[in-house]
């Protein structure tokens, strides 16, 4: 009897567990005074349902909250296209607020490089070996 109460009882809680509410300005605002960078407040907007207020007011809100302007674009975006959208042509149209990262090197790693012609040998390998086992076998 206990037993299949608490079962009872996990099945009507179970679905109170895994329902998300939307996002909204407020929670964005939270999520800017935690310190999260905008780079994962960006991806969370983009990522999960949310209902924003980009009216002259909500914006001046998040503004006032000290809400990135890469953020605030994202909001809007979001809420006038509904659709999710990919981060970099996002961050490609808004200006640099810091300095340039480096470029990154036209060859990769030297471990990265070896990596991969080892494991083509050893497939490569693999693959002769059996062509000889069957080479082998119809011989016989």
């Amino acid at each position: 009897m206990r037993k299949t109460l608490v079962a009872a009882l996990f099945l009507a809680l179970c679905p109170l567990l895994t329902a998300q509410q939307p996002l909204n300005n407020d929670a964005v605002i939270r999520m800017a005074k935690a310190g999260l960078s905008d780079d994962v407040i960006i991806t969370s907007i983009n990522a999960n349902p949310g209902v924003y207020d980009t009216s002259t007011d909500g914006l001046v809100a998040l503004k006032k909250a000290k809400v990135s302007d890469k953020v605030v674009s994202a909001i809007i975006v979001k809420s006038a296209s509904g659709v999710l959208l990919p981060l970099k042509p996002l961050l490609r149209q808004l200006p640099a607020a810091s300095a340039p990262s480096p470029p990154r090197p036209a060859v990769p790693p030297a471990s990265t490089a070896w990596g991969s012609i080892t494991r083509t040998k050893r497939r490569l390998a693999g693959s002769l070996r059996r062509g000889r086992q069957l080479q082998n076998r119809r011989r016989t």
